[in-house]
């Protein structure tokens, strides 16, 4: 998908991984000023949260991973998350190494107000967009995520 691009040089203006990622960070940016300014936590913060809302208590490393961030993001994120009362932190039962964490009631609490917000901003946001374009749009997205899928394999 060249754009009138001649083949063998690069626009990074019409380059889809960057005009990807620069959707990716404008978006989240403006959901985190959002979150900051309503709730003040930043977006590795509400990422955790968000994930430990939907899959329940995680070791970090899985969680890190779950929410896109950085192992060093994510504990940073934690710990300021522990400090306000909203995770709580266990050592594994079986692996006396490995740490989980969960949210804690005032965590729950939060996370709901969190995915209120989140999902009216989004409906927000997509409503730029038809029914037929959301539909597309879904359908592009599985199939780019299951092509790098195959091209990493």
């Amino acid at each position: 998908m060249s754009l009138g691009v001649p083949l063998g040089q690069l626009e990074l203006a019409a380059f889809l991984p960057y005009r990807l990622a620069v959707l990716s960070a404008e978006v989240s940016r403006a959901l985190g000023r959002r979150y900051d300014a309503r709730f003040g936590v930043t977006i590795p913060e509400w990422r955790c949260l968000a994930v430990l809302g939907r899959k329940g208590d995680l070791m970090v490393s899985e969680l890190a991973s779950r929410a896109s961030l950085d192992k060093v993001k994510a504990c940073r994120a934690l710990a300021r998350l522990r400090q306000r009362g909203l995770v709580a932190r266990a050592v594994d039962g079986h692996d006396r190494r490995a740490v989980r964490m969960s949210l804690t009631p005032a965590g729950w609490a939060l996370y709901g107000e969190l995915a209120a917000v989140a999902l009216d901003w989004e409906r927000q946001l997509t409503d730029a967009l038809g029914l037929s374009d959301r539909r597309a749009l879904d359908r592009v997205l599985h199939k780019l995520s299951d092509a790098l899928g195959r091209m990493e394999r």
